[in-house]
C-alpha cells in the first residue's frame, strides 16, 4: 500500500513537471532577444503550407499520447513531448534531417513498453546557421520503482544538418587544450564549496555536455544527477571569449 502510494506521488510529480531535473543552472539566454524572432507564427503544424518559403523559423510541437493500464498505480499512462520543428526555407534534405533528429532525440528515453514520458525542450539560439536547444527528460516505465531523468543539449548546423561537436571547432589542438583545461578548473573552482560536488568533479574533469545561447556558450558538469546534491554546475563564455579558441569561421561564434 505505502509503495503504490509513493509511486502515486512520484508520477504526480513526473507528470506536472515538478521533478525537473533542469535546474535553474541550465536556464541560458533568451533566444527572442535579437532583432528578429525566428519563431513561426500562426502556421500549420501538420504541413506549414501558410509559411512563405522565404520564411525560415521554428515551432515548437507538443505531442501527448496516453491509454488504459492495470498496470499503472493511476490506471493509464502518458507521454508528452515538446520540441522544436524547422519551416521554411532551408534545403529541404537538410530540413527533414534536422527534424528527424530531433524526433529521435525526444523518443530517444521512451519506455519499450508502457510508461509516463515526459520531454521538454527549450531553444537558447535559432538563426540560419544554427540550432541550439537544451532539453529534460522524466520517465518512468511500468518495471521501474521510481521515475529516472536527465537533461542535456543538441546544438545542429542548419546548412549541413549535423550535430556540431565541439572537438572540430577549435583552432588547433594546442587551443584545445587550453580551452578543456580552463573549463575544467573553472568548473571545479565551481564546484568547491560541496566536498562530494568536488570530489565527483575532479573525477569527471570537466563538464558533459555544451549549448549556444545569444550571446554565450554555456558548459554543464551533471556530475551527480540522481540525487538530492545538486551537483549540477555550468561555466559560460561570451562569444567574445571563444574567439580565441575556436576556428574564426566557427558556427558557434554568431551572435
Amino acid at each position: 500500500m505505502i509503495k503504490s502510494i509513493y509511486r502515486f506521488v512520484l508520477l504526480l510529480l513526473l507528470t506536472s513537471g515538478l521533478l525537473a531535473c533542469k535546474q535553474d543552472s541550465l536556464e541560458g539566454g533568451d533566444s527572442h532577444n535579437g532583432e528578429r524572432s525566428f519563431e513561426c507564427g500562426s502556421v500549420s503544424v501538420e504541413d506549414g503550407k501558410s509559411l512563405s518559403e522565404s520564411e525560415l523559423c521554428f515551432r515548437l510541437v507538443s505531442i501527448e499520447e496516453g491509454g488504459d493500464d492495470e498496470g499503472s498505480p493511476m490506471g493509464y499512462w502518458e507521454s508528452l513531448k515538446t520540441y522544436p520543428k524547422i519551416y521554411g526555407a532551408i534545403d529541404p534534405a537538410v530540413k527533414l534531417n534536422v527534424n528527424n533528429s530531433i524526433v529521435a532525440l525526444a523518443n530517444r528515453y521512451a519506455c519499450d513498453e508502457l510508461g509516463d514520458y515526459s520531454f521538454s525542450s527549450d531553444v537558447g539560439y535559432f538563426d540560419e546557421n544554427l540550432l541550439s536547444l537544451s532539453y529534460e527528460v522524466m520517465w518512468m516505465c511500468s518495471a521501474m520503482p521510481s521515475p529516472d531523468s536527465t537533461v542535456g543539449a543538441l546544438v545542429i548546423n542548419l546548412i549541413t544538418g549535423a550535430p556540431v561537436i565541439l572537438e572540430g571547432e577549435f583552432m588547433d589542438a594546442s587551443s584545445r587544450e587550453m580551452f578543456y583545461s580552463d573549463v575544467a578548473n573553472k568548473m571545479k573552482g565551481n564546484l568547491e564549496g560541496e566536498s562530494y560536488c568536488s570530489g565527483l568533479a575532479n573525477n569527471k574533469g570537466g563538464f558533459d555536455f555544451y549549448y549556444k545561447a545569444k550571446n554565450t556558450l554555456a558548459f554543464i558538469s551533471n556530475v551527480d544527477r540522481h540525487s538530492d546534491s545538486g551537483c549540477i554546475d555550468r561555466v559560460e563564455y561570451t562569444v567574445t571569449a571563444m574567439r580565441k579558441y575556436l576556428n574564426s569561421g566557427s558556427v558557434l561564434l554568431s551572435d
